[in-house]
């Protein structure tokens, strides 16, 4: 014969189990979400703000946020003057052997047609370090960067061909800039990102 009690006793404890179990699971869930949206937090913020200094001397001492930006700002506005004064002894200077070789081909094509590609009033918007990575000797820089700037071409007699001088532009950048040791920076790859007209 089945005593009651025992079977009540029983099913309580079971259930008593069964309920703290299902506690346990809900507890472990919170804490897992909570995990997964402070990762996610994090990873939007650095990605809104690139990487931060201690990131960045994790793999080189030397180098800082500020020195990086500055020093990937001025490569561009150096890089971009030297293509407008058709510079090639400077741009082999500041860039890679290879994109050198892609853009004294560009140059080539503009001086032929007896036209200048002029960019001026370069004013920076924002810099993002994206990623810092060794190749051997090299460092590989990665970074985000929005210009504002006016960006026209002109034939021999100063004639506008191609854009206009009154519209200023919002330019974003994807660069790759190379570091090799006691080297100056090197700009080794450049994509539009995107580009717009500025409000004013």
């Amino acid at each position: 014969m089945i005593n009651l009690n025992n079977f009540i006793n029983s099913n309580y404890y079971d259930l008593i189990i069964i309920l703290l179990s299902i506690t346990g699971i809900g507890i472990l869930m919170i804490i897992l979400s909570l995990i997964i949206n402070k990762k996610k937090k994090q990873l939007e913020e650095k990605n809104a703000n690139g990487l931060n200094d201690k990131e960045i001397k994790k793999i080189d001492k030397t180098l800082t946020r500020e020195k990086l930006t500055n020093e990937i700002f001025s490569l561009y506005k150096e890089v971009a003057l030297a293509k407008s004064n058709f510079d090639y002894d400077i741009l082999k200077e500041l860039l890679t052997k290879e994109l050198y070789i892609k853009e004294e081909k560009n140059l080539d094509k503009l001086k032929n047609n007896k036209q200048k590609n002029i960019v001026t009033d370069i004013k920076l918007e924002k810099i993002k370090i994206l990623n810092i990575k060794k190749e051997k000797t090299t460092k590989k820089i990665t970074a985000y960067l929005h210009v504002s700037q006016y960006d026209y071409v002109i034939d021999n007699k100063k004639n506008i061909v191609r854009g206009t001088k009154e519209i200023e532009y919002q330019v974003e950048y994807r660069l790759t800039i190379d570091k090799k040791p006691n080297k100056y920076f090197k700009l080794s790859n450049i994509t539009t990102t995107g580009k717009w007209i500025k409000n004013k």
